[in-house]
């Protein structure tokens, strides 16, 4: 026993050293196995030299037209450029491999639906990127690119890199947001959270790349429509047109200036103080000799950004303003009197071309097509077929513009069950019976009192009114509080003496319906007698009347241009001209429809007038016009700085760094994956536990063998 003693003394030291390695060899086998679950990243160059993977480097770059906000003599987006170099130069001067994307903003989102990326997935050496050399791959496109006519921000670019890179096992991501950070972009913070949440899975870091550091002031035409519904060839009109000021001081004297079909002689128009955040209102006088399209387009002088300083307009003016008298009562001259008011005798035309028809034209809306008419008037009618109602509303729900003169033949118990229907119907009121208006002994009070109401505002000087002379006998009275009025929400355009409504309107749908309770002619008034009658007329057409048949200002820079022709009419090919001249015409190609053939022309990039030929089928050409704007809320250059980001975004991990002081090499590069690395120390680890624990163990002799 004191042997056994000695020799334990004497090998206890060695034996715990064994046993403590061993214990030491599994706790690092577990270890290393969490490691790997876990992805560990390694920075700096040794971690590149140790992993298997390869950096790639993607960049969205910024190009909406805020980017070509100036300062000093470059503008916002050569920073930008100047900041994608030095990403792929420093990527250069990496020892481990790397690969780079470019895509920009603009390109996110293609006609296709796939983003369309200036690189993808090139490889990073001195063929691809060489400092201050324009015969590399990536100096020479960057040279070539200037910032677009668009307004598509980084939402659009975060989503479609699900669709343009796929995850690679064998990658390491970095994504470089390349940017302006407006205020707009940056609204939706919820949205933008998301998109950079989804990418943060999948990138090993987020650099947001800033290329402003200030806020400019800027103005931006937002707005250039004619403000009058009476628009024809031959005749007088006025245009709006408005100027917002994104700056943050008042901007004082605003000079835009006009040009109509081309001629840059159209004169200026100017505008007073616009304080910041504010919109400042003109008009100008605009006549066209000959019917058919014609083009307005304004522009400001020059300030920080230039896409949103022009606005285009096109309009199709007719020759005359078709409208439609429906005559309730063939026996008065209640319809013949409203018809003459529209289109008074004399040297001024009105523009306008009043039809009398009798209610059941109204039935047959497939041959008389109500929407080939700017306004539909109903005079003294008493009832409707079902039919006429339907077509009516859908008429107005559209855009159409329908005003109701009552007298003596209507029906206040039809009007208010089928017409007015408790607010959901077109009339705008519940009629209540007939009432006589009692004469003013002393005549201090107007029989008609007018209001702030455009189609009334021309009779609000009360010194120089034709109201004066105007006598309302008889008239129909209103349901106050009626029920559903809250859905109808008339306005109440005109008075009578006692406060009774004379005018009142709504909207219903897209449309204004105008509503008169008495007819001008007497019994029940002298109206049609005074010139005020007729200034009413034109200026209820004026309000009314339907727009959409005028111009199209709907379009923006990146929606596809549509048209839909009839194919017994038309060739199934067409010609699209950009804006610019020295453009080569595409031809497009017509797809079956339901309504015909249908026209689409995706490459709308620039703003400007875009001119469609159409062939006839017996080899006629027809030239239609398109006027296409860019998003002037994009030239609010408003800023977030990384601290309101931190706050929006919530938790997403990102770098904030100026243009200037992009790093993305060494430091602030990505770290290689050490996975495999680990999983193979694992298995030298494991093998090494294997045999030590052998080592360790006790082990019986062999059956026969020599204790």
């Amino acid at each position: 026993m004191e042997f056994l003693l000695a020799g334990q003394r004497k090998h206890s030291t060695w034996i715990k050293l064994k046993e403590m390695l061993l214990l030491l060899m599994r706790m690092a086998a577990i270890a290393a196995v969490v490691l790997i679950v876990a992805r560990p990243r390694l920075d700096g160059g040794i971690g590149k030299r140790l992993g298997d993977v390869t950096t790639h480097h993607v960049v969205l770059l910024d190009d909406s037209f805020s980017m070509s906000d100036r300062f000093a003599e470059r503008n916002v987006f050569d920073q930008a450029k100047a900041a994608v170099e030095r990403i792929a130069q420093t990527a250069l001067e990496e020892s481990s491999n790397q690969t780079f994307t470019l895509l920009r903003t603009s390109q996110a989102t293609a006609s296709s639906g796939a983003p369309k990326p200036d690189i993808l997935r090139e490889t990073v050496n001195a063929e691809f990127v060489f400092r201050d050399r324009t015969d590399r791959k990536l100096n020479r496109i960057l040279e070539t690119l200037s910032t677009s006519e668009d307004a598509a921000g980084p939402e659009a670019a975060l989503k479609s890199l699900a669709t343009l890179l796929k995850p690679a096992e064998d990658e390491e991501r970095i994504l470089y947001l390349v940017s302006d950070f407006r205020e707009r972009d940056w609204a939706n913070a919820a949205e933008m959270r998301n998109q950079l949440a989804n990418q943060e899975k999948r990138t090993a870091q987020m650099i947001f790349v800033n290329c402003v550091d200030a806020d400019r002031p800027n103005l931006a035409v937002t707005s250039l429509a004619p403000l009058s519904g009476t628009s024809t060839a031959g005749v007088w009109f006025k245009m709006r047109l408005e100027v917002r000021n994104y700056g943050l001081a008042t901007s004082e004297r605003v000079t835009v200036e006009i040009r109509s079909d081309g001629d840059t002689g159209g004169g200026s128009v100017f505008l007073d103080p616009i304080p910041p955040g504010k919109s400042g209102i003109a008009m100008f006088d605009a006549f066209f000799s000959d019917p058919g399209e014609h083009r307005i387009a304004v522009e400001l002088s020059g300030d920080a950004v230039a896409a949103d300083n022009r606005r285009y307009c096109v309009l199709n003016l007719p020759a005359k303003m078709p409208v439609l008298v429906i005559d309730g009562n063939p026996q008065a001259t209640d319809a013949a009197d409203v018809a003459w008011a529209l289109a008074p005798a004399g040297p001024v035309a009105s523009g306008i071309a009043p039809t009398v028809q009798s209610p059941a034209f109204l039935i047959d809306d497939e041959n008389h097509r109500l929407a080939d008419y700017w306004a539909v008037y109903l005079v003294n009618v008493n009832q409707l077929e079902a039919a006429a109602v339907r077509n009516l509303e859908a008429y107005a729900k559209a855009g159409g513009g329908v005003c109701f003169v009552l007298g003596n033949q209507t029906s206040a118990d039809f009007f208010n069950a089928e017409l007015y229907r408790a607010g959901d119907g077109l009339f705008p009121v519940a009629l209540d019976a007939e009432k006589q208006l009692f004469r003013d002994r002393e005549a201090k009070a107007f029989d008609i009192v007018g209001t702030s109401h455009p189609v009334f505002a021309p009779f609000a000087d009360e010194r120089n009114s034709f109201l004066r002379d105007v006598t309302i006998n008889r008239y129909f009275g209103v349901v106050e509080n009626a029920s559903g009025a809250e859905k109808a929400s008339a306005t109440i355009a005109a008075k009578l003496r006692n406060g009774a409504p004379l005018a009142v309107e709504r909207r219903f749908g897209e449309g204004r319906v105008m509503a008169l309770t008495t007819v001008p002619s007497l019994p029940w008034s002298d109206w049609k007698k005074n010139p005020s009658f007729v200034i009413a007329m034109l200026e209820t057409q004026s309000y009314v009347a339907r727009r959409d048949a005028l111009r199209d200002e709907a379009r923006v820079v990146g929606a596809p241009i549509f048209v839909v022709l009839d194919p017994k009419l038309f060739l199934p090919t067409l010609k699209v001209q950009g804006p610019k001249a020295s453009q080569t015409p595409a031809e497009v190609t017509g797809t079956a429809v339901p309504d015909g053939l249908k026209f689409e022309y995706p490459d709308v990039s620039q703003a400007g007038f875009y001119t469609a030929e159409l062939t006839r089928l017996d080899k006629t050409a027809e030239l239609r016009t398109s006027a296409v704007n860019v998003d002037a809320a994009e030239g609010d250059l408003r800023r977030v700085g990384e601290a309101e980001l931190n706050e929006r975004l919530g938790g997403i991990r990102f770098q904030f760094r100026s243009a200037d002081r992009v790093r993305p090499a060494e430091t602030e590069s990505s770290s290689s994956l050490l996975s495999s690395v680990i999983l193979y120390a694992l298995v030298a680890l494991l093998l090494g536990e294997q045999a030590l624990a052998y080592v360790c163990s006790y082990h019986a002799p062999a059956k026969g063998a020599v204790a």
